[in-house]
């Protein structure tokens, strides 16, 4: 029974299950192709930005005189074991060299794209061993683990490209999904908060409360975050409630290619909305957003689809004889 409910979901979303990956597998091999050369470009760039001086996470010199805060989570608790310095360089370099690799040749060598992976998570795993896990480039690590599986060029066959759309597909149902999750709980909170008889974010205090808290916590104040503060108005709650339930139904746009790329917009907006209100900056999923939605492989190629404007406007005289011949 649910393997046949999952068949008629699959089957009744991507109208005719793999027909996503057999139309113009050409074309959206080729952009998928693109797709992952510049995401590797993009973690090397990250990379590099991690070792300087504005680094979003604790700087090289932290680190290295932080020992006596470092509380490791299961990655790196061999750390311990091992001479402080020395482990922190070599992951600290190690996540560079493996990416500038990939820039190189990530894309033909799947050892390369695997120690790209494995230097990524023991980065994130040490930057977060002080007592705060960020998340900022999880769905990084997420995208470098299942670039693992691209299927590669052997002397005997060419690539499967089937399989690679596949592993970009994968990748784009998890961010979407990721989304999901996090309205879900968004709305779910909003049930709680009204149950237990607290502001919710239907009340048109509850942009401004969250703007306080999260200022209040971060000892940072938002560029916008004033005027929902100083100025209570339902419009406000209104924008609130849209990001909610653009969360909530993104799983589904992953099944949807004609929606790839305008979803992807409205995702950027929601976090430049969130960056200018309330303050967290994912400067580094809106680029990945860019990188996987907007320029999304499987958005139909416009030939394919008569503009809709096409249907509303008059005939032309021409026609209309030809018709009447």
């Amino acid at each position: 029974m649910i393997h046949r409910l999952i068949h008629l979901f699959w089957d009744r979303s991507i109208a005719g299950g793999d027909a996503i990956f057999s139309t113009e597998t050409e074309k959206k091999f080729k952009r998928s192709v693109i797709i992952v050369k510049l995401f590797y470009c993009v973690l090397f760039s990250i990379s590099l930005l991690c070792l300087s001086g504005f680094s979003p996470f604790p700087k090289w010199h932290t680190l290295l005189s932080s020992e006596e805060l470092f509380l490791p989570l299961w990655p790196v608790r061999w750390i311990n074991l091992a001479e402080w310095s020395s482990s922190v360089n070599s992951i600290m370099l190690a996540f560079p060299l493996t990416t500038f690799l990939a820039v190189c040749a990530g894309t033909r060598y799947r050892f390369i794209r695997i120690a790209v992976f494995l230097s990524l998570f023991l980065y994130l795993a040490l930057v977060s061993s002080f007592g705060k896990t960020d998340h900022y480039l999880h769905l990084f690590l997420l995208a470098s683990f299942l670039f693992i599986f691209l299927p590669e060029r052997s002397k005997k066959k060419e690539i499967n490209q089937v399989n690679y759309l596949k592993i970009i597909w994968g990748l784009q149902l998890f961010i979407l999904a990721s989304y999901s999750a996090s309205g879900l709980f968004k709305i779910a909170g909003i049930f709680y908060q009204l149950y237990q008889g607290q502001v919710s974010a239907l009340s048109n205090e509850g942009l401004a409360r969250d703007i306080a808290a999260t200022e209040f916590i971060s000892n940072h104040k938002s560029i916008l975050g004033s005027m929902p503060k100083n100025f209570i108005s339902p419009v406000f709650t209104f924008l609130l409630l849209c990001s909610y339930c653009i969360e909530l139904v993104s799983v589904f746009i992953a099944f949807r290619p004609s929606w790839h790329r305008i979803w992807g917009i409205l995702l950027i907006l929601l976090h430049i909305f969130i960056l200018l209100n309330i303050g967290p900056d994912f400067s580094f999923q809106v680029v990945l957003i860019a990188l996987i939605l907007v320029n999304s492989p499987f958005t139909p190629s416009r030939k394919n689809h008569e503009p809709s404007w096409k249907f509303i406007t008059r005939p032309s005289r021409k026609n209309l004889r030809t018709r009447k011949n």
